[in-house]
């Protein structure tokens, strides 16, 4: 009664191996018929960016357990170097490997300014993986302010968890 649902999984799926199903659905008289394309990401813990045998697939996230910037601040914090030179790392060992830093903020505050703070932090650290050698078209920095939490904005736990930086692998030549 709510329609009819198809799915086709796994890494080597095209969009556009799905019009002939597409064709056949129309033919039945959905006349609401779509096609989505939904690709999950893979969440990988910094720990584990060493043992890499493979380049991470596209969509792989890296992602800080930590805030590593002071509140409403945009300077690194010492603690974060560590992290940025495996980043760094990465990026030597996969030398094709393009990758987005995107900066999120918790919704304390208005989205002006967690927008505009969440972009100097990318941006602060997309300036320290250039001055380590990472040639700019391989990076892109983004703040998102707190459009995309991982965690409800209810609690301090939840909040800091929001508070985050984390590097996207969106390409691979």
């Amino acid at each position: 009664n709510d329609g009819v649902y198809s799915y086709a999984v796994g890494e080597e799926k095209e969009l556009s191996n799905l019009y002939p199903l597409y064709k056949e659905i129309k033919k039945l008289n959905f006349f609401e018929a779509t096609v989505k394309e939904y690709v999950e990401e893979k969440i990988i813990a910094f720990d584990e960016i060493n043992k890499l045998k493979k380049e991470p697939i596209v969509n792989s996230i890296f992602r800080t357990d930590f805030v590593y910037f002071k509140t409403m601040q945009y300077e690194i914090e010492p603690e974060f170097f560590q992290i940025l030179e495996e980043i760094n790392s990465l990026m030597k060992k996969f030398p094709e490997m393009i990758i987005e830093i995107s900066a999120h903020t918790d919704n304390s505050g208005t989205r002006e300014y967690n927008l505009l703070l969440s972009e100097k932090r990318a941006q602060t650290t997309y300036e320290y993986l250039l001055k380590k050698g990472v040639d700019a078209s391989r990076l892109k920095a983004t703040g998102y302010a707190f459009d995309k939490p991982i965690a409800p904005n209810t609690t301090e736990e939840g909040r800091q968890k929001n508070r985050r930086v984390e590097f996207k692998v969106i390409e691979n030549k």
